[in-house]
């Protein structure tokens, strides 16, 4: 018992400082690259949207004394601006409209733009639907998504502020294209417009091709902001709860075998254990929203009903290892019934229910405690397997002559 109780000690003192370190400091520790530059944008907003606002302003007047279509090539051989220590890349979107019946255009829900300046060549001349489909894919839940309907809104505020000394600006959630991490941008940008040659077809003008031009730069990274381990949700004395619980089975699994000189298995399982503990703890919960969490218990409790089926099979490997008459394989049966009990109380843990719940923290926090004490039951259950494993490979030929169990 002793030294199981020794090496508890040394495992938790490494929880404790894990915690200590890392977990409460979650932030500080996953501050990427980003961080440095998000800083350095919102310190220097003023002088940033003045910069943007001059180029933005530089380029629409070559536009004037360029074909369209060399005034493209341009901003897209020359994308980048240096701001400061980081470089921002210049966007265009050109605006269009689908044509209706008697010559006349659709309505304003109808309008979209077509992606002609950006460094990322897989978006290139692609519809604005295309892309925010493409852009809102990656993210698998979260309120903080990409919005087509900010290019409606950058094309209302630029045309209603036509004036070059008035600078449009506006907040947008996006990807980043190079840590794939959800961000906010602050958009500074104005309208174009180039008659074009006779022919060609564009937009509330035939002879018009409009769009909006600017540029982007990050001020803050969102999922960093809003995301957290679940220990942050659980806290210290849940934690502490499921440790001393840990210590107990181990405990018990020492005491339910003959020969307490063994110690190989209930060690085993305090490593088990504890390290799905840590590693359940320092998991991530990432921007969620309601429709996301109501799914996420649906589908717990979809996998209680899975696996139900295994308190038979456990109730029959429990009956095969009792009526086993060897001696050295015995303590299977005290193992694995004391370890059935334990795995029903996790399965029942996990399937209480409870409704009342006023936020949506309440609900995350109910799905964060009752998944754990799924998992748990499924790591008990394959404890229990490998016990009856092990039972069948030891009457074998094989087992017998090169284990010599």
């Amino acid at each position: 018992m002793t030294p199981i109780i020794i090496v508890y000690i040394i495992i938790l003192i490494l929880e404790l400082l894990y915690i200590y370190y890392y977990l409460n400091n979650w932030t500080a520790w996953n501050s990427g690259s980003l961080e440095a530059e998000i800083k350095y944008n919102i310190e220097n907003q003023d002088e940033i949207n003045e910069i943007l606002h001059k180029e933005i302003n530089r380029r629409i007047k070559l536009l004037e004394t360029m074909d369209y279509d060399e005034w493209l090539k341009y901003n897209n051989e020359n994308i980048y601006i240096q701001v400061g220590p980081y470089k921002q890349h210049c966007f265009i979107w050109e605006r269009t409209k689908l044509y209706i019946s008697n010559d006349n255009y659709s309505d304003q829900n109808d309008s979209s733009f077509i992606y002609r300046c950006t460094p990322f060549k897989e978006y290139l001349n692609l519809s604005s639907k295309k892309i925010y489909e493409r852009v809102n894919y990656l993210y698998l839940n979260g309120i903080y998504k990409s919005d087509q309907n900010d290019l409606d809104d950058m094309w209302d505020l630029s045309a209603t502020t036509s004036e070059l000394d008035i600078i449009n600006n506006l907040d947008v959630y996006w990807l980043d294209d190079f840590t794939k991490t959800s961000i906010r941008k602050k958009m500074v940008f104005k309208n174009f417009a180039k008659t074009l040659k006779p022919g060609h077809a564009s937009d509330t003008n035939p002879d018009i091709n409009e769009g909006i031009i600017g540029f982007g730069y990050i001020t803050q990274n969102v999922e960093l902001k809003y995301a957290q381990p679940y220990y942050a949700h659980l806290k210290f004395p849940f934690f502490f709860m499921i440790n001393i619980l840990f210590l107990f089975i181990s405990l018990m699994l020492y005491y339910s075998i003959d020969d307490n000189k063994d110690i190989t298995k209930p060690i085993l399982f305090l490593f088990v254990t504890n390290a799905y503990l840590i590693y359940y703890l320092s998991s991530v919960s990432a921007l969620t929203d309601l429709e996301y969490e109501q799914n996420k218990t649906i589908n717990i409790n979809a996998g209680i009903t899975a696996i139900s089926f295994l308190v038979a099979v456990n109730i029959f490997i429990v009956q095969t290892l009792r009526n086993n008459k060897s001696m050295k394989t015995s303590f299977l049966h005290n193992e694995s019934a004391f370890l059935f009990c334990i795995s029903l109380m996790f399965l029942l843990i996990s399937s209480f229910k409870e409704t009342n719940f006023g936020t949506i923290e309440q609900l995350r926090k109910y799905n964060i405690i009752s998944q754990f004490f799924f998992n748990m039951s499924i790591i008990v259950n394959l404890i229990i397997f490998l016990n009856y494993l092990l039972y069948v490979i030891s009457g074998t030929k094989i087992y017998r002559n090169y284990l010599n169990f």
